[in-house]
């Protein structure tokens, strides 16, 4: 079993080494970096997800290591406060095992009490297990950007989607 919390300034190794592992999976991704993020820009978007009243920064933790984490940012726009973009990404070997999920319903309960009431994601379109994952939770596409993203030689698709709270 993980524990799921918000990521404060003492996750922030355990979180660099998650993302240190992410990147060397070599995964096909929507934002291709040329190095994992430093450890100073992780405790960074950890004091600006805790300075800011709609996004935040969750860890899944198993076996004292982070395995999964969740970052959503809110928006700025004083018309679209409610709605945030999300990320989530969870280590190979920890896969399939309810992480996602676990990060997933914990900024649902997370959202309505920090106003958010819109959580907005995109997606690789051949990522089909993620895409599976977001349906069986209630995301519906609302668009598909064809041939947006150009990965290992082949162009990929960008799924659009979105899981609204209330109204």
């Amino acid at each position: 079993m993980s524990e799921v919390h918000e990521a404060g300034l003492s996750d922030a190794v355990g979180l660099h080494e998650h993302r240190v592992a992410i990147f060397d999976e070599k995964l096909s991704t929507l934002f291709a970096r040329a190095e994992p993020p430093s450890l100073e820009r992780i405790e960074s978007i950890i004091q600006e997800c805790a300075a800011s009243s709609n996004s935040v920064l969750l860890v899944s933790i198993r076996g004292g290591c982070v395995v999964g984490s969740l970052h959503f940012r809110g928006s700025d726009n004083p018309q679209q406060q409610h709605c945030g973009q999300l990320a989530v990404s969870v280590r190979l070997a920890h896969r399939n095992q309810g992480i996602g999920t676990a990060l997933l319903a914990y900024l649902e309960s997370w959202a309505p009490n920090h106003g958010v009431s819109r959580l907005e994601l995109e997606v690789l379109g051949n990522n089909l297990d993620a895409i599976r994952l977001y349906n069986r939770l209630g995301y519906t596409q609302e668009g598909r950007r064809v041939g947006a993203i150009h990965v290992s030689g082949s162009m990929n698709d960008v799924v659009i989607m979105a899981k609204r709270l209330s109204d």
